[in-house]
């Protein structure tokens, strides 16, 4: 449909578009301004392999070889499955219970870290408020090293043989989120242009009825008065009319009509004369009726 003819049909039922805009309106800005607000926690690790002992450290220091070096991932062909190991425990069911039973926020992420690097870890923590996106951060950051130590020591590996973590990008503050409440204010802008145009329709519809009921009306109207046209010719068809082939109703006709047009024509007269008027009028009628006898 044209653009145009949408906004002139809008504009023609503006009785319905005008309420519903300005109550959507008024929702849009108070979701906006007192809805729900979310914030949002990060941090950082990046993860280093650890120095293995070459040769020539093992020759200079000979206990070197005593010690276990049993870490499984470093026997990986992939360096960066530490990384998916990590991210697959902190994304778990049993992680987020975990956190909702320390009355803290199940509503976090993690992933590998900018550009998808396989050695970079970003936790993400989301709160009502800025103190509980803050502690599920630094909660998911301590469970995160734990896991970091505990993976690695399945075999009993000494700590010389780790990977180790440091922080890329401390969690100091939580910050809040506008991308939430924008969110909730085009939901709401969506559903009052939905109820705006469900509006319209209905306009549309009760103008539509009404028209209807109208030409109905007219037209019984115009039935009516037809069908009185036609009883009338009829009462006129059923009148006798006069005989022109009588001739003492030609006569008749022709010795009054003169007479009438004549009256019709004179000046105001005396009491005398407006009797004879009279009397001569009463004789060509009684003469004519004289006549049809």
């Amino acid at each position: 449909m044209d653009p145009l003819t949408v906004l002139r049909t809008m504009w023609h039922h503006k009785a319905a578009v005008i309420p519903v805009m300005v109550i959507t309106l008024l929702a849009a800005a108070y979701v906006f301004q007192f809805g729900p607000r979310y914030y949002q926690s990060t941090l950082s690790y990046a993860l280093v392999n650890p120095k293995l002992p070459t040769e020539k450290d093992i020759d200079a220091h000979p206990e070197l070889s005593a010690l276990n070096s049993d870490n499984p991932f470093l026997r990986s062909s992939d360096p960066a499955l530490i990384t998916e190991v990590l991210i697959a425990r902190l994304n778990s069911k049993d992680m987020g219970k975990t956190l909702e039973d320390s009355g803290l926020s199940s509503d976090y992420s993690v992933a590998r870290g900018i550009n998808g690097n396989g050695f970079v870890v970003t936790i993400a923590g989301t709160g009502d408020s800025e103190a509980l996106a803050y502690e599920t951060t630094k909660a998911l950051g301590k469970v995160f090293e734990e896991n970091l130590r505990a993976v690695q020591k399945v075999n009993g590996a000494e700590d010389r043989f780790l990977f180790t973590a440091f922080v890329v990008n401390p969690s100091d503050k939580a910050t809040e989120q506008f991308s939430s409440r924008l969110r909730s204010v085009i939901m709401v802008l969506l559903g009052g242009a939905v109820l705006m145009f469900g509006a319209v329709s209905l306009a549309r519809s009760v103008e539509t009825m009404r028209s209807r009921r109208s030409s109905g009306l007219h037209s019984d109207a115009g039935r009516q008065s037809k069908d009185d046209r036609s009883a009338a010719d009829q009462v006129n068809a059923d009148q006798p009319r006069a005989d022109v082939s009588n001739p003492a109703t030609i006569m008749s006709s022709a010795a009054i009509r003169p007479v009438k047009a004549s009256l019709g024509h004179q000046v105001p007269q005396s009491p005398g004369t407006r009797a004879a008027r009279n009397a001569r009028v009463e004789e060509v009628v009684r003469s004519g009726e004289r006549v049809r006898r």
